[in-house]
């Protein structure tokens, strides 16, 4: 499939595109550079102008046409996001009044964008848990709707308000932030909340003394293999080091003498917490079937 080259914001000013967008209906005003790099070949630009909404990003043909694209997120952070000549032939000029935590309002933006999302193999709605800075008692979103999905594009809640029975509303809080409360959090009992997080801290244990992984001590370690397997699915020489990992590990409790059937749940279970840490596929582990080796 086609998409726009991708445009981080660290890229040197010195190696962006050229071209320039001028904006000066109100409230947005002000010139945008293209953030594509200049080396690869593109017919539709991106940049932000001053007094944007935050996350707005403008999209532009030379000569032709433009759109603005409020997104929750930086169009940047997502996985895959819509190539410009489709975001021109798609979006409208009117924007989502969608609010990110509060609520989707269901435009025809986000019904195309979700199209294009689930037409090109990546979930169609984002976790509640991604709304960038969320912590526990954020005042923005109704701590009662974590388990809803949000708007890829608008970020706001979609569908109805889910029923809480009493006995939900006290349980502990969760810390959003720790991929492993969350993990854990989303396992059906409290057995196997204990058993899963023993296995991993095992399974993390053991990385850490064979030097497969190294962190600070003050570092929490879910939160570091997180943005760890973010880095490496990056990287073409490192995309399977988690795998390799995991792979080495499964063979020492082989060797140690744990049975082959407990050695395949045990991997099952380190591949569940990639698998709830990422919502794309690239960022799950991609191991063979059967044993560990």
């Amino acid at each position: 499939m086609s998409h726009e080259p991708e445009a981080r914001s660290f890229v040197p000013p010195s190696k962006r595109c050229v071209a320039r967008f001028r904006y000066s209906d109100s409230p947005f005003y002000g010139i945008s550079r293209c953030r594509f790099l200049a080396s690869i070949r593109h017919d539709v630009h991106v940049g932000v102008c001053v007094g944007l909404l935050s996350n707005a990003s403008v999209w532009w043909r030379p000569e032709t046409d433009s759109v603005i694209v409020r997104t929750y997120k930086p169009y940047y952070d997502y996985v895959s996001f819509p190539p410009g000549n489709w975001l021109l032939a798609n979006f409208d000029k009117r924007e989502c009044s969608g609010n990110a935590g509060i609520t989707c309002d269901s435009c025809k933006r986000c019904k195309k964008f979700a199209a294009w999302r689930h037409e090109n193999g990546v979930d169609e709605y984002d976790s509640a848990l991604d709304i960038p800075g969320l912590t526990p008692g954020d005042s923005r979103i109704d701590q009662n709707r974590l388990g809803e999905s949000i708007c890829g594009l608008c970020g706001g809640f979609v569908g109805q308000r889910l029923t809480i029975e009493p006995d939900e509303l006290k349980k502990p809080r969760i810390d959003l932030a720790n991929p492993r409360a969350r993990w854990l959090a989303s396992l059906a009992s409290e057995h196997t909340r204990e058993y899963y997080g023993e296995i991993f801290d095992s399974f993390f244990d053991w990385a850490i003394s064979q030097k497969h992984y190294s962190l600070l001590p003050s570092v929490d370690p879910s939160v570091w293999l997180v943005d760890h397997r973010r880095l490496e699915i990056k990287t073409e020489n490192t995309r399977l080091h988690c795998e390799m990992v995991v792979r080495d590990w499964c063979v020492s409790l082989k060797d140690g003498g744990l049975d082959p059937s407990s050695v395949t749940t045990y991997r099952h279970v380190v591949s569940s917490f990639f698998h709830h840490a990422f919502l794309h596929s690239r960022g799950r582990l991609h191991l063979p079937k059967g044993g560990g080796s």
